[in-house]
């Protein structure tokens, strides 16, 4: 009977809620108002009202004022602390959270950019691309990633990572209120960035912000249960999940590069003459190696976290989770900011190395579906539309992007490497690895194609025997 009670009350304890969390300034009142609020979103999650759950996570939501950073108080803190607690809490509120997942994750991103201001990472942000040149250290940058990869918790196969944190400094010249209006525009879904970007907005130095608090220990905490929590969730959980935090992470990587590159009067992708196909421009190249803003790969690299947390879902589960992230890493593996490429690049090979451990079960081909990403990337095949709930049900439509030989470079690497370290675990995988090598050797760049000759022969010297038993096996 609690499911028809509160359906016929929630409007009135919604509004009884906001309007003393709106005014007062009584911190036992706001912890009142907020405990209310995570009451409302805990029983509308449990008894799948989705009209309900949806209101009460866009208000408490509102009441952070991420969007508003120059209007922000200790009370809204504590609202980001009620609603990424909640979230948090139990797995049953987290299976009915659904689409509001969404709301919750851009709270989470838009937390992370604050602390890096509060940090002072502008400063630091500066002082790095201040040291670059515009081409000598491209090169030198590419150079060193190949050394460093991944999850500093995800060292595999005596390999070493690459720490996210470097990727994802906010430009030197972003302003609290580029912040804010950027937040906003994330929690409109990211179509009106551009326009939002230029919206004036009171600036808030890092000092009065730093009083703030959203660098304490309990939202740290909370945070990162929040995504290792996840084992939990349903199958169906899980996905509702990864979609939203696909297109959190999807919003930011663009939303980083995209306002970067207005501001210089530049463009990420230019219309070929031939329709449906993209190149890169030189402007874009250009403006990339003299000092545009690296794109934020928080949400990304907490994808990489929680593909390690689920790694022991059912293939049926994974198969469903990986409808959604193989196009994500298609679509930034092929993107116009090559560092975002080359870190999707190498979480995907980490992925890869890590999936390829779990031993295939007959006439369930996944290990082809999850390497199918780098023939994509190397081919430039990217989906369409933009990853997230609607794009997992069927494969979406492909535009071809002619892709930088760097990346290319980075995807032949990946997989012999994978090759080298895997190949005993290999399966259906084989067919993903050789269309590869086949992709490579019509490359028009020399060292490409001999690169994918080399793997091509490797497999076929070192490894012909296997990948011949398991074609006569089937």
């Amino acid at each position: 009977h609690i499911a028809p009670m509160f359906g016929a009350i929630w409007t009135a304890v919604l509004a009884a809620l906001s309007v003393p969390m709106q005014t007062s300034p009584d911190p036992h009142v706001v912890a009142a108002s907020l405990i209310g609020f995570q009451s409302g979103i805990a029983l509308s999650c449990r008894f799948r009202m989705p009209l309900e759950r949806a209101t009460f996570v866009t208000t408490l939501r509102n009441f952070t004022q991420l969007q508003n950073l120059a209007e922000m108080k200790r009370k809204h803190v504590e609202a980001i602390r009620a609603l990424i607690e909640v979230a948090a809490s139990r797995p049953d509120v987290g299976d009915g959270l659904a689409e509001s997942w969404l709301d919750v994750l851009q709270c989470v991103s838009q937390l992370e950019r604050l602390q890096l201001l509060t940090q002072g990472s502008e400063s630091a942000a500066a002082s790095g691309r201040t040291a670059r040149t515009s081409s000598g250290s491209s090169a030198a940058d590419t150079g060193s990633m190949f050394g460093f990869t991944g999850l500093s918790s995800s060292q595999s196969n005596g390999t070493q990572s690459i720490s996210a944190r470097a990727f994802f400094r906010p430009p030197a010249s972003v302003t609290v209120g580029g912040v804010a209006a950027a937040a906003a525009a994330a929690a409109s879904g990211g179509a009106s960035s551009a326009r939002s970007s230029h919206t004036l907005v009171p600036t808030v130095s890092v000092a009065e912000l730093a009083k703030l608090e959203t660098n304490s220990q309990v939202l740290v905490v909370l945070v990162d249960r929040l995504f290792t929590s996840s084992v939990y969730l349903s199958g169906s959980g899980i996905v509702d999940f990864v979609g939203a935090l696909s297109s959190v992470a999807w919003n930011e990587i663009t939303a980083t590069f995209r306002d970067d590159s207005s501001s210089s009067g530049s463009a990420h992708y230019h219309q070929h003459q031939k329709p449906g196909h993209l190149r890169r421009g030189s402007a874009t190249a250009a403006g990339r190696n003299q000092g545009t803003a690296p794109s934020r790969l928080f949400s990304l690299t907490k994808i990489v976290e929680i593909s390690y947390y689920n790694m022991g879902r059912i293939r049926v589960e994974w198969s469903q989770i990986w409808a959604i992230l193989g196009p994500l890493f298609d679509r930034v593996g092929a993107y116009s900011d090559t560092r975002a490429a080359l870190f999707a690049l190498d979480s995907l090979r980490q992925l890869s190395m890590k999936f390829l451990e779990k031993e295939e079960l007959p006439h369930f081909a996944f290990q082809k579906e999850f390497l199918r990403p780098f023939a994509d990337i190397l081919e430039g095949y990217i989906p369409e539309a933009s990853p997230g709930y609607d794009q997992r049900q069927q494969r979406p439509r492909s535009t071809v992007v002619v892709v930088d030989v760097m990346v290319k470079d980075m995807v032949l690497r990946c997989v012999h490497q994978i090759v080298q370290a895997a190949a005993l675990h290999i399966r259906s995988g084989w067919k993903a690895i050789l269309n590869v090598a086949q992709i490579a050797a019509r490359d028009g760049n020399d060292s490409i194609a001999e690169m994918g000759f080399h793997i091509a022969k490797a497999c076929a010297e070192q490894h012909g025997p296997q990948m011949w038993m398991l074609a006569t096996a089937r």
